[in-house]
């Protein structure tokens, strides 16, 4: 007894077909970044990031280092809030930093 050879049949997706793709109106500009405006606006988002990052590190920073009143001097919790409120006061200065660098470079630029 011979058995039909079983061939595989490629069923199409029920559906509408989609045989072209469509691009929109709002399609990312891949050369805008690599004009001066484009790298103008990009280092201006920078620059506002780092300062937002400023801020947001600096409120941190006050408000742990008024926490570390409430521990006990000498015990693991006086010790892990102290070293964060250094740390976070660290972090502000460099992000404080960051932004006045990035902020002469887009001054810089702008002026050019």
């Amino acid at each position: 007894m011979e058995r039909a050879a079983v061939v595989p049949t490629c069923r199409s997706p029920s559906g509408p077909q989609y045989t072209s793709t469509s691009t929109s109106i709002l399609a990312f500009d891949q050369h805008f970044t690599t004009t001066a405006k484009g790298i103008l606006l990009m280092a201006e988002i920078d620059t506002t990031g780092a300062l937002d990052n400023t801020a947001l590190y600096l409120v941190t920073a006050i408000v742990n280092a008024l926490s570390v009143g409430q521990a006990i001097r000498g015990r693991h919790n006086y010790n892990c809030w102290a070293a964060s409120a250094f740390f976070a006061f660290l972090n502000t200065l460099c992000y404080a930093g960051s932004s006045y660098l990035s902020y002469n470079a887009w001054k810089t630029t702008e002026e050019q």
